[in-house]
């Protein structure tokens, strides 16, 4: 499968530079996030990522 990198970087997704991983950027109005946006932010970066939210 070939990924378009422009499109992904597009979506928020920006591919690190010499490894297979990617960054997901977060857009948030006023910065504001509830309990409930930072669990599922937390659930995804456990299904598809090292489980870590930087």
């Amino acid at each position: 499968m070939n990924l378009d990198f422009h499109e992904l970087k597009k979506g928020g997704f920006i591919k690190q530079q010499g490894r297979d991983l990617f960054l997901m950027r977060l857009r948030t109005i006023g910065g504001y996030l509830t309990s409930r946006d930072l669990e599922n932010i937390a659930r995804i970066a456990a299904k598809y990522g090292r489980g870590e939210v930087q």
